[in-house]
């Protein structure tokens, strides 16, 4: 069976060739993404007990403002993802902040972005 054809490794002033995952200077390459690095959406404290309570506040805050969810920071309507965020981060799954309804906010694609500290 063919091999990929190696690649350069990305990581800065490497100049390494990369075959699967394994750099020829660095060694192993980690992969981009949340699940590598912070662990799976589950045991980060967002599995199927967020989700049914994120849809549920969507749902409700929805019906509250005619229809449209309205973003906790800007005050707009929210055109697009409506992203669910707690006010106060939570320590773990055990944490009651966790699936706490008062300690989530709505809070439109750019607003969130700029309180997580990420860009999109």
């Amino acid at each position: 069976m063919p091999t990929a054809p190696a690649r350069l490794c990305k990581r800065s002033g490497c100049r390494g060739l990369v075959h699967g995952s394994v750099c020829s200077v660095c060694g192993p390459v980690q992969t981009s993404g949340w699940s590598n690095r912070n662990g799976t959406r589950q045991s980060r404290g967002y599995g199927a007990d967020w989700q049914r309570l994120r849809a549920a506040i969507i749902r409700q805050r929805k019906t509250e403002q005619g229809g449209v969810a309205i973003c906790g920071d800007c005050v707009l309507p929210i055109i697009g993802r409506i992203h669910a965020d707690h006010r106060i981060a939570f320590k773990g799954t055990g944490d009651p902040l966790r699936l706490d309804p008062d300690n989530v906010v709505l809070l439109c694609e750019s607003c969130h972005m700029r309180k997580t500290g990420r860009r999109s």
